[in-house]
C-alpha cells in the first residue's frame, strides 16, 4: 500500500507542477478566445495530460534502469562474481520498489528480477532442490525401458537386459 501512495504522491505532485506551469503560460491566450468562464476545461485537460505524461516518463526511466542493472548483473554472473551481481540485483529490487513503476505495471519488471535472482541462486541450491519438472525423473530403470517391454517384464529379464 505504501508503494501505491509513494507512486501516486510523486506523480500527482509533478503533474500539478507541470500543469500549473502550462496553465500559466497558455491560459492568458486561451482566455481571450474562449472567455474566462470556460477556463476549467483546459486546466483539467492540462492536468490529465501531464499526469499521463509523468507516468509514461517514469515507466520509461524505470524500464531503462532495470534493463541496465539486469544486463550488468548477468555480465557479472557470467564472470563468476556473484557478490557484485547480487549487489546489482539489490539495486534493481530498489528500482522495482521505487516510484518509477505504478502498482499495476510492477509485475513484469518484478518477474524479470525474480527470474534473474532464481538463475543466480540455482547453482547454490542443494541437488535435491535443483530438480524441477523438466529434470529427468529419478527411477530404478533406465529411461529406455520406462515403457513396458513388448514381450512383458519376465521375457525382458530372461534376456539379460
Amino acid at each position: 500500500m505504501t508503494l501505491w501512495f509513494k507512486h501516486l504522491a510523486v506523480r500527482l505532485w509533478l503533474a500539478l507542477f507541470i500543469a500549473s506551469l502550462t496553465a500559466m503560460l497558455l491560459l492568458p491566450a486561451l482566455a481571450r478566445s474562449m472567455g474566462p468562464a470556460w477556463m476549467i476545461i483546459p486546466v483539467v485537460i492540462f492536468f490529465l495530460f501531464s499526469f499521463w505524461l509523468v507516468g509514461w516518463v517514469f515507466a520509461a526511466i524505470g524500464r531503462h534502469q532495470m534493463d541496465r542493472l539486469l544486463g550488468e548483473a548477468s555480465v557479472w554472473e557470467r564472470a563468476g562474481m556473484n557478490r557484485e551481481a547480487r549487489q546489482l540485483l539489490a539495486r534493481a529490487e530498489g528500482t522495482v520498489d521505487s516510484f518509477f513503476f505504478s502498482p499495476f505495471s510492477r509485475r513484469r519488471p518484478a518477474g524479470r528480477l525474480l527470474a534473474q535472482l532464481a538463475r543466480l541462486s540455482w547453482p547454490a541450491a542443494p541437488p535435491k532442490m535443483r530438480r524441477n519438472r523438466l529434470s529427468p525423473p529419478i527411477c530404478a530403470f533406465p529411461p529406455v525401458i520406462a515403457k513396458r517391454p513388448p514381450n512383458g517384464w519376465k521375457a525382458f529379464w530372461r534376456a539379460g537386459r
